[in-house]
């Protein structure tokens, strides 16, 4: 998994993350390196973690209301890069 941007890792401090490293690797290892959006094959190293509730929109939230959004492991979904980038700050 890439790490985050600097702008990105600030808005992380609005929010909680309560899974473990050992729930992220096996919701990597059942898509088998395989993005589950696009199909393509791009292996493990090539999935990137996306929030499907964006992380500035849950900044923004915690802005307004001083409650930190609390991401559980179904809250993320591993996809490639392009899938990453093209889904932006949208929720599917």
């Amino acid at each position: 998994m890439k790490k985050a941007n600097g702008n990105r890792r600030a808005s992380k401090n609005n929010i909680l993350e309560s899974f473990t490293d050992e729930e992220l690797q096996q919701k990597l290892k059942k898509t088998k390196g395989i993005c589950p959006k696009c199909k393509k094959d791009v292996g493990i190293k090539g999935l990137q973690l996306d929030h499907i509730y964006p992380i500035s929109k849950a900044s923004e939230d915690f802005k307004n209301t001083g409650k930190k959004r609390i991401y559980i492991i179904e809250d993320i979904q591993p996809l490639c890069r392009v899938c990453n980038s093209s889904k932006g700050n949208k929720i599917l």
